[in-house]
């Protein structure tokens, strides 16, 4: 695995200025700091207050996931994960936490995603972004939300520790519209 420094973190504007990127809203950043899927964790033009804590974790298949995953990851890597990254966000007091998934295609990551939301209890729904559909379900408790979301070949999960399904269902959009800007994952 490799951590992303905070000069890589994406949507940080200090960052695209040192790195010289474009930094046009709404459209993802290149890849950055050697972790592809950077440039899809969403940042807080997109949900107010969201704030990244420490840096990205990005880790390839096979048991690095681990790092990831503390245990099961033998079920990614069987869906067809071939890497991964995780950040940790802060946001009205509460902890939100994003992982990324790249898959082998967009079949495997459609049919995980099934299996996920199968596991929650929670039917899969259609999302049209800008430029792309995609899917996704979220389920929430009392203190805690999560949800799942699939666009192209990128499986995006997000929970939140306060039970607030709107605002992880934003998290989720954010990421899928992030997606549907670049033919990487399609």
């Amino acid at each position: 695995c490799i951590l992303v420094p905070a000069l890589a973190r994406a949507g940080d504007q200090g960052a695209r200025e040192a790195r010289g990127a474009g930094g046009v809203a709404g459209r993802p950043e290149a890849p950055v700091g050697g972790d592809p899927l950077l440039r899809f964790f969403p940042t807080a033009a997109e949900i107010p207050g969201l704030k990244a804590m420490g840096d990205a974790r990005h880790c390839g298949g096979d048991e690095e996931l681990t790092a990831i995953y503390d245990g099961g990851y033998q079920r990614y890597l069987e869906a067809g994960v071939t890497g991964a990254s995780q950040r940790f966000f802060r946001l009205a007091g509460g902890t939100v936490e994003v992982t990324l998934h790249q898959m082998e295609t967009e079949d495997a990551a459609k049919k995980f995603l099934a299996s996920l939301c199968k596991d929650i209890k929670v039917a899969v729904e259609g999302r049209a972004f800008k430029r792309a559909k995609g899917s996704l379900c979220a389920g929430a408790g009392q203190n805690f939300a999560y949800g799942y979301l699939v666009q192209g070949k990128l499986l995006a999960v997000a929970s939140f520790d306060r039970g607030d399904l709107k605002t992880t269902r934003a998290i989720l959009r954010a990421v899928g519209e992030r997606a549907a800007n670049t033919k990487q994952l399609r």
